[in-house]
């Protein structure tokens, strides 16, 4: 908070004016820590939302003007974007009626230059594939945007990409098949696998989306998955410690060794050894959402 630039920018200053339109996703992640900290020290609620508040409005201001627009994790990952932007409208105390019209205007631009996952959902066939954990995120992108319109179709839209997902691609744990990517042509092999990563995020969703519409298959599924998958990717060799863990799991995983050839298609040879960041480090740094 004390390094933020006078303009509203979080982070180095020389990317303020960057025009990588990716340089929105990592403050993505930031603002939802920074909504857990101002529930958490509520001495500190009005700094950090004031924090918040300042960095959104230059957000929206950039956006508004593309420059620059969403891109690549950025445009996939909207959603979280939109969640901590809700989160200020329901619960920040320093917002004049113009900020306020100013956020709105955000998460609009937001759902605007973001992938359109509503679509993607409904329409995907037989050959396409997706990005694990973009795909575990995205998830919730209809329960977070229903909370912008109150557009009941998204309810149903919700309900079934659940459902579509464990027919292309699901897993006895509450999971899919994605070993970076879900697999094409799609497949229920239980001896493909599933990142870390993607197995907090999509708890972090399905979390979400029965907070949204109460209904209890979100609960469940979240449950499932903290119960099965969580505890199968993040070990220990002495119990307890959460202190080793996988990239990748597999329900049907003999061993966790350094594989070569191995049946999974996109991460490398050490995927599915346990380890403080195999593969790549991702997953160290994100785990604790899940917890």
């Amino acid at each position: 908070l004390s390094h933020q630039t006078e303009d509203g920018w979080l982070g180095p200053p020389d990317e303020d004016a960057s025009q990588d339109g990716n340089k929105w996703w990592g403050r993505s992640n930031v603002l939802l820590a920074m909504c857990m900290y101002a529930e958490a020290e509520p001495s500190r609620f009005d700094a950090v939302t004031t924090s918040m508040k300042n960095y959104m409005l230059l957000m929206e201001k950039q956006l508004s003007a593309s420059s620059p627009a969403l891109t690549d994790w950025a445009a996939a990952r909207w959603m979280d974007l939109v969640l901590s932007t809700q989160w200020m409208l329901l619960n920040a105390k320093n917002l004049s009626d113009d900020d306020r019209a100013s956020l709105w205007n955000l998460a609009t631009l937001l759902h605007e230059q973001g992938q359109d996952w509503e679509t993607w959902f409904h329409t995907f066939g037989s050959n396409d594939t997706m990005h694990n954990v973009n795909l575990a995120q995205a998830l919730k992108s209809a329960a977070v945007w229903y909370g912008m319109t109150d557009n009941a179709t998204l309810r149903y839209l919700s309900e079934e990409r659940m459902h579509r997902i464990d027919h292309e691609w699901g897993l006895p744990t509450g999971m899919f098949n994605g070993d970076e990517w879900t697999p094409a042509p799609h497949t229920r092999n239980p001896s493909r696998g599933i990142e870390l990563c993607g197995v907090v995020e999509a708890m972090f969703s399905y979390n979400t989306m029965f907070s949204v519409f109460g209904n209890v298959a979100f609960a469940d599924r979240a449950e499932r998955v903290a119960y099965n998958a969580l505890p199968a990717t993040w070990a220990s060799p002495t119990g307890g410690d959460m202190w080793a863990h996988q990239y990748l799991q597999a329900v049907n995983e003999i061993n966790a060794i350094k594989a070569d050839p191995h049946v999974w298609t996109h991460d490398g040879d050490d995927a599915e050894t346990y380890g403080l960041e195999p593969n790549y480090g991702c997953c160290t740094a994100n785990f604790n959402q899940g917890w």
